[in-house]
This record gives C-alpha cells, structure tokens and sequence, in this order.
C-alpha cells in the first residue's frame, strides 16, 4: 500500500486521494484526504481502499500516468536534466583548464553551434547563477 501515508501526532492520509481531492461521495468527507483517519483498524484501511472514490482515483492516477501530457512532461524533465549536466560539464571543464571563467557563456554558445540542441534552452546565464556553479564546482575539485 504505497499510497497510505502516516503523520507522526495526526493520523493516516491517503496520497492518492489528497493528490487528486477525493472526497467520499456519499457523506462529502475528507478523511483520508484533507482529514487524516485515525480509525487505526484493517478494516478502515481496507474500506477505504475499496471505496468507489478511491478506485476512480487509482484510475485517474494509472491514466494520468500513461497520457501523452504526462510522457510530454518527463521528456521535458530530462531534457532539462541533460541541459544542466552540459552546462555543469563545460563550467568544470573552464575550472580544470584553469580557463577564465567568464568563458562559459562563449563556450555554452559554441555547443549550440556545433549542434548540441538542448543547450539553446539553458536560461542560467544571469551572472549570480554562473558565480553559484562555480562554487559548487570549486568546492567539489578541492575536495
């Protein structure tokens, strides 16, 4: 039951429900979902579970899962995942060359010329984002 969620002092939530506010569409409760339960019994958990509410949640979560907005979104996520690492890549580069490192912004631009697509979307390039990619990266060669 990956769903079922406990708060230390509340009670027990449920993920699914919260997530997507389900309410029991008989009396118009929350429990479960803004409401925690603290009907702490197998037989609360299991009710719920089997609840009309709940399985149409399940279902809402299963589609919104396989839909072609939700595939969309995980590309763009890894798209931007790769943006970082390049740009990370090539400011850790500029520092082990010992290459100043107001470069990186030129070096990020000839990647977009040579053909490396993704970096056209990179939008760090404010100079406090640079300076705080260089720490980072000055921390990590020291260490």
């Amino acid at each position: 039951m990956w769903w079922l969620a406990y708060c230390e002092g509340e009670g027990m939530f449920c993920l699914l429900c919260r997530v997507h506010n389900t309410k029991n569409k008989f009396n118009k409760q929350n429990t479960f979902n803004l409401a925690p339960s603290t009907n702490f019994k197998h037989s609360a958990v299991s009710d719920h579970a089997k609840a009309s509410g709940h399985v149409s949640t399940i279902l809402c979560e299963l589609e919104r899962r396989n839909s072609s907005l939700a595939q969309q979104h995980k590309v763009a996520h890894g798209v931007t995942d790769k943006i970082t690492y390049n740009a990370f890549l090539s400011s850790y580069w500029l520092g082990k060359e010992e290459v100043a490192n107001r470069k990186l912004l030129s070096l990020i631009d000839l990647q977009k010329h040579i053909g490396v697509t993704e970096m056209n979307d990179f939008k760090n390039t404010s100079e406090r984002s640079q300076r705080e990619m260089h720490l980072l990266l000055g921390q990590l060669i020291k260490d």
